[in-house]
């Protein structure tokens, strides 16, 4: 692996790749050759790139039985890519797979470029979420599921406890339905903002408030400051008092990429996102990066 305070930000990173006698193909096998450690459990590999892809397609499915797997990458997967490493790494780790976290980020000089496009929309993938009661903990920063992908998900990982997923923008309000009813042991959950989603998917999940410990909410273009109070308080977090930036000049009040909320009694954490664009996780800390279109008023 390699450290945390480098995840996220696009710096690329590499392992030379082998280079077979009288073959025309590159690979990279590390990845592929973990599958032989019959006692190995937990899993992290940070060097994700289409080499390494290329030599998991000769392990049979199911194969690579670990109970923990966090994978990601940089180099030279490509946007068009990224739903395919979902699916091969899935169809190639076992049945006993109880947390699974995919990050691939693009190099830092790209990002700027890839800012504003829609990802492809991925719907429900019942080939690779079919016996997954194990897993317990999911989180995907990359592929775009829409509500049928996410019921497919809630369907067959009945007992998951931390959801997060940052693609979200095909996300309707039935999203919150499908947390509220489906999944019962959720304890940490992210949304992220979707110009489908409004007030109905706070009060739903203000509805099961009891059953969260963290939930992060991107707030969307429909959600009201009324709505995400009232989930603020049905969560046990208190309520915010009220801000006049809110009311008269809502674009310019000076945005935290996180606030966290203390707990109270029993209550969870609220936790507001800004867009991941603009968010770092350095150190288990969120640091927020400055943006010439955001304008933070100090002193009159």
């Amino acid at each position: 692996g390699i450290p945390l305070n480098f995840k996220g930000m696009g710096v690329v990173r590499s392992l030379a790749v082998l280079h077979p006698p009288d073959t025309a193909f590159i690979m990279q096998p590390l990845l592929a050759s973990t599958a032989r450690f019959a006692s190995l459990q937990h899993l992290t590999f940070d060097f994700l790139s289409n080499e390494a892809l290329s030599c998991m397609q000769d392990l049979a499915d199911r194969s690579l039985c670990v109970r923990s797997a966090k994978i990601s990458g940089v180099s030279q997967i490509s946007v068009s890519e990224l739903d395919d490493a979902l699916v091969v790494l899935l169809a190639k780790l076992g049945d006993e797979l109880e947390e699974f976290e995919l990050t691939t980020e693009l190099p830092e000089l790209l990002q700027p470029y890839a800012r504003g496009f829609l990802p492809t929309r991925v719907g429900a993938l019942p080939e690779i979420w079919h016996g997954r009661e194990s897993l317990r903990s999911l989180t995907v920063n990359c592929t775009a599921f829409d509500d049928n992908g996410v019921h497919c998900i809630a369907d067959n990982c009945p007992w998951l406890h931390t959801l997060l997923l940052d693609r979200c923008e095909y996300w309707t309000d039935m999203v919150a339905t499908i947390i509220a009813r489906q999944l019962p042991e959720l304890r940490h959950f992210r949304l992220r903002k979707s110009a489908m989603l409004s007030d109905q998917a706070l009060y739903t999940l203000g509805e099961v408030a009891e059953r969260l410990r963290c939930l992060e909410l991107e707030k969307s273009f429909s959600m009201s400051h009324f709505a995400t109070e009232q989930l603020r308080v049905r969560l046990g977090c208190g309520a915010e008092g009220a801000n006049p930036w809110d009311i008269l000049l809502p674009s310019l009040r000076p945005p935290s990429t996180a606030e966290a909320f203390g707990q109270h009694g029993q209550g969870a954490m609220l936790r507001i996102l800004g867009p991941p664009d603009d968010e770092v996780q350095h150190n288990d800390a969120w640091r927020e990066l400055t943006r010439h279109r955001k304008l933070s008023i100090v002193r009159w």
